[in-house]
């Protein structure tokens, strides 16, 4: 099968102004996303206030100096705080399990 070069049609410019207006608006929103999961301060250490995390956040097992983070909070994790020392959260889950964390993508909880 042959193509010919005059039957391929090229988008008009408007269809071609609609698909760059399109991917421009999804390039906007995934921005605005992440920019809406950075970091930024964080809320005031109040020992047991209950907190949230905002975006993906690493924890630490044995202390904020540990080489390597044990996992990571998700968004959505609540905790309650139960020290704090500089930048180095001690909190608490609801079952009662323990960890560190540097409060970079944190908020008070409602």
């Amino acid at each position: 099968m042959k193509l010919d070069a005059a039957a391929i049609e090229t988008p008009a410019p408007r269809a071609r102004a609609w698909t760059l207006a399109a991917i421009a608006t999804m390039i906007f929103g995934v921005t605005l996303s992440a920019c809406a999961t950075t970091s930024g301060p964080p809320p005031p250490a109040t020992p047991g206030a209950k907190y949230e995390v905002t975006g993906d956040n690493p924890n630490y097992d044995s202390g904020c100096g540990q080489g390597n983070p044990t996992g990571k909070l998700i968004r959505g994790t609540r905790f309650k705080l139960v020290s704090a020392e500089g930048d180095c959260w001690l909190v608490e889950f609801d079952d009662q399990t323990e960890t560190y964390i540097h409060p970079e993508r944190v908020k008070a909880a409602k």
